[in-house]
């Protein structure tokens, strides 16, 4: 059974299908603007912006929350200014960038790097001469970093960087923007797509989009678009390009403010939905379907106030309609496909609630599982979000090993050819993109144990309390907040292994509640706190 990044069974249990509904348990009242939103491994979300309280706390433009969106105490960074994106890095420490100019007293010019407690990382000492938009991260765990800067810790380089893991400059990519980058989205093969206000990158025309070789040089052979200015991109599990902003004209062809391209550059005619005004914010499920934030009212000729959502074939999707009453800035889809929104608006999702929210959305779907010891398959579907850069692992009793990345296949992600213990738990790691102009970058991760013999302890908690022994009763959640109920014949025991079912089931039900259970599987075991994680 797994554990999983968005509070997800292996079973694939259909989650919170309540028809996009916002959430009135998730934190808001944030004093100012929500720009930034980054998912954690273990749920948390992290929320950047220019508010200086959340929830009526003082926060200074970064704050966490826990899965079921209270704030997280202890975690108060104190940031001069706002923050534009978010990005989590594999050791967990977290990069800011914005137009901020001090973190804790600190100056640190638009861009800065915090320890997992939310501490300044002292060891990063990079700045940039003007503002920081978008992250995003390298398989190899290299930095790109776009904005409006012209010189970078003191070296001139125009509107896109990439830094080596300590901050430091790479100094091989040099890609030379005219103007500013917005969006950034890596492509599978490390080739780098980029959308803005530039008309020239390296002193070639790429007129708002472009892409570039992994060495930061043009790639000639992606179509010159002649966009208007991008502010969004999202690269599609087969290759396509997602694109969403200001223009209304791309690739040759009247588009407005959103549209999808080939690998190639060239539109893809299948989508041909206009939005009135500016689509700021992008972010994928699993299905295929698309979510749009931004200042809209109509989505081809349709009401649809600041967010909305297509299907996989472009067309809009008439059953979603949250409705909100002020700009979408910032998007993000946690793992079990509720949807994060900020920005500007007072009311969504039928809700009052101040420029945060959390939404219910239709079932997620995810389940990773393992065949002999040679392959492992990570299948999702729903409105579960899309994911890149999926790597697999495997416990050794005393870390994580990395066992390859995946390869996409038809619903989810696959590894082959691997030399796997004979039994263990397995790690899925991936990137979901999210926040304004999709820039900002977090992690999520499922886990399932496979075989049998000897595993990390596993304990149960009853609302963060453990239990060592006893019969169960509903409402128990596991340290990732997805609720179950346990119904057993006879008393069960807490041993080296975890909690075992000594002739009764575990019944999943919805999350954050105690709603009747949506499946049960077979007996045997279940993911609880003791449960191994990357940080």
């Amino acid at each position: 059974m797994s554990s999983n990044d968005g509070n997800q069974s292996p079973f694939a249990i259909r989650l919170n299908g309540t028809a996009f509904q916002a959430d009135e348990g998730f934190v808001s009242d944030a004093n100012n603007t929500v720009m930034a939103l980054a998912l954690q491994p273990d749920g948390k979300v992290l929320v950047g912006g220019q508010f200086t309280s959340l929830g009526g706390q003082s926060r200074n433009r970064l704050a966490r929350l826990h899965p079921d969106g209270s704030l997280e105490t202890g975690f108060e960074p104190n940031i001069g200014g706002p923050i534009h994106a978010v990005a989590l890095q594999s050791d967990g420490k977290i990069l800011i960038g914005g137009t901020f100019r001090y973190v804790d007293g600190e100056m640190r010019d638009r861009i800065a790097r915090l320890k997992a407690n939310g501490i300044l990382d002292t060891s990063f000492t990079t700045d940039a001469s003007s503002t920081v938009n978008a992250f995003a991260i390298q398989p190899d765990g290299k930095i790109l970093v776009g904005g409006a800067f012209t010189t970078f810790s003191g070296q001139p380089r125009n509107r896109l960087v990439r830094l080596n893991m300590d901050g430091s400059l790479d100094e091989d990519f040099e890609p030379n923007l005219d103007g500013m980058v917005n969006a950034i989205a890596l492509q599978p093969d490390g080739r780098i797509l980029i959308g803005g206000h530039f008309s020239n990158v390296g002193g070639q025309p790429a007129p708002r989009i472009a892409r570039l070789n992994a060495n930061g040089s043009l790639d000639e052979s992606f179509a010159t678009s002649n966009a208007g200015i991008v502010h969004a991109i999202a690269l599609q599990v087969d290759g396509k390009i997602v694109v969403g902003g200001q223009f209304t004209w791309i690739a040759g062809q009247t588009r407005r403010r959103i549209a999808r391209l080939h690998v190639d550059g060239t539109l893809d005619e299948t989508l041909d939905n206009d939005a009135n005004l500016t689509v700021h914010s992008l972010a994928l499920q699993a299905d295929g379907k698309i979510l749009l934030g931004g200042d809209f009212t109509t989505i081809g000729g349709q009401p649809r106030s600041r967010i909305a959502r297509l299907n996989a074939d472009g067309t809009l999707d008439e059953a979603f309609d949250p409705d909100a009453d002020g700009q979408v800035l910032a998007l993000a889809l946690q793992g079990d496909g509720k949807v994060l929104a900020g920005g500007e608006f007072t009311r969504i999702g039928g809700l009052p609630t101040d420029r945060i929210a959390r939404l219910g959305n239709d079932p997620a779907t995810s389940a990773l599982t393992v065949t002999g010891i040679s392959q492992i398959d990570w299948l999702r579907g729903g409105s579960a979000p899309q994911v890149s850069q999926v790597e697999f692992a495997y416990w050794t009793g005393g870390d994580w090993q990395q066992a390859g990345f995946a390869e996409h296949i038809h619903g989810g992600w696959r590894a082959t050819d691997l030399n796997l213990p004979a039994s263990t738990w397995v790690r899925a790691l991936a990137r979901p993109a999210g926040g304004r102009h999709a820039g900002s970058v977090g992690l999520i991760e499922e886990v399932a144990m496979y075989g049998g013999g000897d595993f990390p302890a596993i304990g149960v908690y009853a609302h963060g309390e453990p239990l060592i022994n006893g019969l169960s009763t509903p409402g128990w959640r596991t340290r990732r907040g997805f609720s179950f109920l346990l119904e057993f014949t006879r008393t069960c025991a807490c041993g080296s292994r975890g909690w075992e079912d000594s002739g009764g089931r575990a019944v999943f039900g919805d999350q954050w509640n105690e709603s009747p259970p949506a499946r049960a599987p077979e007996p045997g075991w279940f993911p609880g706190p003791g449960l191994p994680t990357k940080f």
